[in-house]
């Protein structure tokens, strides 16, 4: 994390991110002190910062001196994939983990692109709140709980919660095996 080189540096952030998504990781994340050099590159380039800032949420560190993930979402805008129905609608096809907790906590419906269910006036729809339910029902097949409730936490600037209900850190460093 001390490279000079931009790229270089992204790529090996952009790493413990997504190595951060298994929570099996964290103790030994937080042991090699990932923690503190992360915090440090809150303060670089977007790229950096926006996976820096991602891995510190995966790792239960909410509180990130007024810096959300969500904010920097535009930086990963490339990294959702969109498709139109038959009738012109538009939905999601592919999408990050933090751009599905941004839509299913400000415009769920556009996630749905299955089966239309419900007639409205621009068409079929599945209701906000059976898209809702539809992700919350299947979410822990690409995410642990843990870290869904984080981002939920962290998205909805409630990281001051007090005692955190979702920080296990004690948990998690004294018991290997979750």
């Amino acid at each position: 994390l001390s490279d000079p080189s931009q790229e270089n540096l992204t790529n090996a952030v952009i790493t413990l991110a997504n190595i951060a998504e298994n929570i099996k990781s964290h103790p030994y994340l937080i042991e090699i002190g990932v923690i503190e050099k992360l915090r440090v590159l809150i303060n670089s380039g977007p790229r950096p910062r926006y996976h820096a800032i991602r891995t510190l949420v995966y790792l239960g560190k909410l509180q990130l001196s007024g810096n959300n993930l969500f904010h920097n979402l535009q930086y990963e805008s490339e990294s959702m994939i969109k498709a139109t129905d038959t009738r012109g609608h538009t939905y999601v096809r592919g999408i990050t983990l933090e751009m599905s907790v941004d839509l299913i906590t400000s415009n769920p419906r556009s996630l749905w692109g299955g089966i239309n269910l419900r007639e409205t006036s621009s068409g079929h729809h599945l209701s906000r709140e059976k898209t809702v339910e539809f992700f919350l029902t299947t979410y822990r097949s690409f995410v642990h709980p843990l870290i869904f409730m984080r981002l939920l936490l962290h998205r909805l600037d409630m990281w001051d919660i007090n005692p955190n209900p979702f920080d296990w850190s004690h948990d998690i460093n004294d018991d290997h095996h979750i």
